[in-house]
């Protein structure tokens, strides 16, 4: 479907392209035991999640952050307001440090068509 949360379809999407890229990894892992992949770590509208494979054994995972996560539109984003969204991130990630993650992307711009989001750190 069209990625727009309001089509029904849409969460049993997330779902099964969650499931067939981790189907990957598994099978991946049968020749290279350290495979791990980037999990999505944000919520769609704040209401559909991605599955984080927190029962996972292997390698820690990367994720990603951006400034704007967890922002409102319309609303200046500040440096401290960032780094609080950042670390609702990093608690949501790791579960509140149970599982760890590597941190491999720190997005200040986001040309996604449809969802260009601002990215300047205001002062």
């Amino acid at each position: 479907p069209r990625w727009d949360i309001q089509v029904k379809s849409f969460p049993a999407c997330i779902k099964f392209m969650d499931y067939k890229w981790w189907e990957l990894v598994e099978l991946g892992r049968k020749v290279h035991p350290k495979l791990t992949m980037e999990v999505r770590v944000d919520i769609e509208v704040g209401r559909i999640p991605y599955d984080l494979h927190l029962d996972d054994d292997g390698p820690p995972k990367q994720i990603y952050w951006g400034g704007y996560m967890g922002s409102k539109p319309g609303v200046p984003l500040l440096a401290n307001t960032a780094i609080e969204n950042l670390e609702r991130v990093m608690k949501h990630a790791t579960v509140g440090n149970k599982n760890p993650v590597i941190l491999g992307q720190f997005n200040f711009q986001d040309n996604t068509p449809h969802l260009v989001m601002r990215s300047v750190v205001l002062e």
